[in-house]
């Protein structure tokens, strides 16, 4: 029985409608989601490269003899560890960004990091080290790397 014209116009039609709407519809949608998931990863890869730079920074600071020697008061007030004004923003910045795209438990590792007692007198510290270990563990599980 052969197609009737009407027939061949209603399959042109729907096939139309799904190959110019539909298809790149879903199309935009697959990718759309795989784009998010690309840059939610991007994103939370940079926050851990950001958080690993301030620990970074804040040992060096720590460890830095002549910046210790260089510490101000305020209203007779001395900070126990004196840290250059980049490091503390770099630190600031860093626990915003840990706290926004990782769990709590890798944002209190990272805090316990922050307050472990570092200083150049007890220099190896094994209780930092273990800290930051175990942020740097639980980071790159989040992060899947």
């Amino acid at each position: 029985m052969p197609i009737t014209f009407i027939e061949a116009v209603a399959i042109s039609t729907i096939s139309g409608v799904f190959g110019g709407m539909i298809g790149p519809i879903v199309s935009n949608m697959l990718t759309s989601k795989w784009w998010k998931f690309t840059k939610n990863h991007e994103l939370k890869y940079q926050s851990f490269q950001s958080a690993l730079q301030a620990i970074g920074k804040m040992e060096a600071d720590i460890l830095d003899v002549a910046l210790q020697n260089q510490k101000e008061s305020y209203e007779g007030i001395a900070p126990i560890i004196n840290f250059r004004s980049e490091t503390r923003q770099c630190i600031e910045n860093s626990k915003g960004l840990i706290h926004t795209w990782f769990s709590a438990e890798v944002y209190n590792a990272f805090e316990g990091i922050l307050h472990t007692n570092l200083s150049f007198h007890n220099i190896p510290n094994e209780a930092h080290e273990k800290a930051k270990l175990d942020f740097i563990i639980k980071a790159a599980i989040e992060v899947k790397i």
